[in-house]
């Protein structure tokens, strides 16, 4: 038996099994193909956004050796879906995804997105300030506004303040 190294990789080569106890050799033929090329990234999607979570879906393709894992901000996996979480709220970041195949190539591209304003349904919102009837509705400014959730404060750029629906008060 005779061992056949490949001087180059891309070829059709045709080689020979003999069974042991046989006279007359097998012949098969193989074409072989350098995979040198990277996967293709055809999608990167951000779902399930929240104010302190995100779910990133990288969807990726090779059609020569496959793709072999995904990798976001060190994480690494097989199936190209990313559950962030522990984000701050109103934020935006920015990630690099890399997809690589079996031979060893890779692709990246960034990946960006923006974490909702804190949901605000369950706090206690205080309206400060003085008003003078004026004849119509008065609606407070933002600064007058103070909406605190689970004891805490929150920061205007946390919240959007809208005032609607006012009723005129006297006469």
């Amino acid at each position: 038996s005779e061992l056949k190294r490949f001087t180059s990789y891309e070829g059709n080569y045709t080689y020979y099994l003999l069974k042991s106890g046989e006279e007359t050799p097998i012949e098969k033929s193989v074409g072989l193909k350098l995979d040198v090329g990277k996967p293709i990234i055809s999608n990167v999607a951000v779902s399930k956004v929240t104010d302190s979570a995100a779910t990133v879906t990288v969807t990726a393709t090779d059609a020569l050796s496959g793709v072999y894992r995904y990798e976001m901000n060190g994480v690494s996996n097989a199936d190209g879906l990313f559950a962030l979480s522990g984000l701050s709220p109103n934020t935006s970041y920015k990630y690099m995804v890399t997809v690589y195949d079996k031979a060893g190539n890779s692709n990246a591209t960034e990946c960006t997105f923006t974490t909702e304003k804190t949901d605000i349904s369950n706090s206690v919102v205080t309206v400060g300030g003085t008003y003078t009837y004026n004849g119509g509705a008065q609606t407070p400014t933002a600064n007058a506004v103070t909406v605190v959730l689970n004891g805490k404060t929150l920061g205007t750029d946390q919240y959007d303040f809208e005032a609607a629906d006012n009723i005129d008060a006297g006469t």
